[in-house]
C-alpha cells in the first residue's frame, strides 16, 4: 500500500481494500480500523444542471476570450485577473451595493474605494488608518466594515456556488 493510501485509509475507502480480505494470523481476527466520525456532508447545495452563469452563457464570450491574452506564473497558474472577471465581479457588486438595503451609507466598498484614493500613501497601515478615519465621520463603524465586508464576501461566495453549478 503506497504512503498516500495509508495517510488517507482511515478516511477513505478504496476500492482495491473491499476486494482484499484481511490476513488471519493462528486463526484470530484481525481488527479493522473504523473512522471515529461519520463522515462529512457536503456543505454546498447539489448541482443544478440548468444553472446558467453570466461568465459562461454571454453571448459575447467568445469574442472577449479571443482577445484576451492570460499570462501564467511559472507554477502554471493564472497570474493576473482577465479583465472579463474583473468587470463581472465589479458589476456583481456594485450591483448589490445600489440595491441592498444592507449596503445603504458607507461600507465596506466605500472603504476600500477611499484607500485607492489614497494609494500614494506607502505604509500599508497608515493607509488603512486614515481611510478609516476619513470615513468614520460619514457613519461608518468598525462593526459595519467587518458585516459589510463578510456580506460581500457571502455575495461572491453564492455566485461561486452558481458557476461551479454550471455543467459545460
Amino acid at each position: 500500500m503506497s504512503f498516500l493510501k495509508q495517510l488517507l485509509s482511515p478516511f477513505v475507502e478504496f476500492e482495491d481494500d473491499k476486494k482484499r480480505e484481511p490476513l488471519k494470523d493462528n486463526n484470530k481476527p484481525v481488527a479493522t480500523l473504523t473512522p471515529a466520525q461519520p463522515p462529512v456532508q457536503p456543505i454546498s447545495p447539489p448541482i443544478d444542471v440548468n444553472a446558467h452563469h453570466p461568465l459562461i452563457d454571454a453571448p459575447d464570450r467568445t469574442a472577449k476570450a479571443a482577445n484576451q491574452v492570460p499570462t501564467y506564473s511559472p507554477g502554471g497558474t493564472l497570474s493576473q485577473a482577465l479583465p472579463e472577471h474583473i468587470e463581472y465581479f465589479e458589476n456583481l457588486l456594485n450591483e448589490a451595493n445600489a440595491k441592498s438595503p444592507i449596503f445603504q451609507g458607507t461600507d465596506y466598498k466605500e472603504f476600500v474605494d477611499s484607500k485607492f484614493d489614497i494609494d500614494a500613501i506607502q505604509d500599508e497601515a497608515i493607509k488603512y488608518r486614515t481611510a478609516f478615519n476619513v470615513l468614520k465621520s460619514t457613519g461608518l463603524t468598525k462593526d459595519k466594515l467587518i458585516s459589510t465586508g463578510q456580506e460581500y464576501l457571502n455575495i461572491v461566495g453564492r455566485d461561486m456556488n452558481v458557476f461551479q453549478g454550471v455543467t459545460l
